[in-house]
């Protein structure tokens, strides 16, 4: 198990990016159907009962690639190879406005193209409502574990918890993960430093 995570893929707002569906199974609070499979987490922004974007960022260096799915929607992948015997993957999902620099992933599999490598805080795209959604706004973030001998992958959890979010286990974005053998790097992991100049985002570096 390595720590790759170096900051959550958001920055701190006013209202806050909240956890709101964990790894384990859907509790229903996207208009999901509760008890199936999830293996993901989702992030939203909500005031009362609306969704609001909010700005993604990555959360540890990488290539970067992004795509088009029926499921993710408009998506960024960041690959993070750690040795000859490992690669971690994080998917970026229900994008809009992604980043133009970031390339497409070839439609054939065959066709090599060059990923972007890009460090931790790089702007990624909006939260948006492509793919399955629910015509929901949210963020919808996976982590990947593929064995680069074999080409297997193991979807995993960020936080270690592999529970739903009604477990109560998950702690918020900016309270402690201390306790849990997550892959973040720190027990308080930072968020993503970014500021706002004549409302165009720009990343801090």
């Amino acid at each position: 198990m390595k720590k790759i995570l170096e900051n959550y893929p958001f920055p701190k707002l006013n209202p806050p990016v909240i956890l709101i569906e964990g790894f384990k199974a859907y509790d229903g609070n996207l208009k999901d159907e509760a008890g199936t499979p999830h293996k993901g987490i989702d992030y939203v922004v909500r005031i009362g009962k609306k969704f609001k974007s909010f700005p993604v960022f990555s959360a540890h260096s990488g290539l970067t690639f992004q795509g088009v799915s029926k499921t993710w929607g408009r998506f960024v992948i960041i690959q993070k190879k750690v040795n000859v015997k490992l690669r971690y993957d994080t998917i970026y999902a229900h994008l809009r406005d992604v980043n133009k620099k970031i390339p497409f992933l070839p439609k054939n599999s065959k066709r090599k193209i060059k990923g972007l490598m890009v460090e931790s805080n790089i702007f990624l795209g909006y939260a948006g409502m492509s793919g399955n959604t629910k015509r929901i706004t949210q963020l919808h973030f996976e982590m990947q574990e593929k064995d680069l001998r074999t080409g297997k992958r193991k979807k995993i959890d960020p936080y270690m918890v592999y529970d739903r979010h009604s477990s109560g286990k998950y702690p918020q974005p900016g309270k402690s993960l201390g306790g849990l053998k997550h892959y973040f790097k720190g027990n308080f992991p930072e968020f993503a430093k970014v500021y706002w100049y004549q409302e165009e985002l720009i990343c801090i570096k």
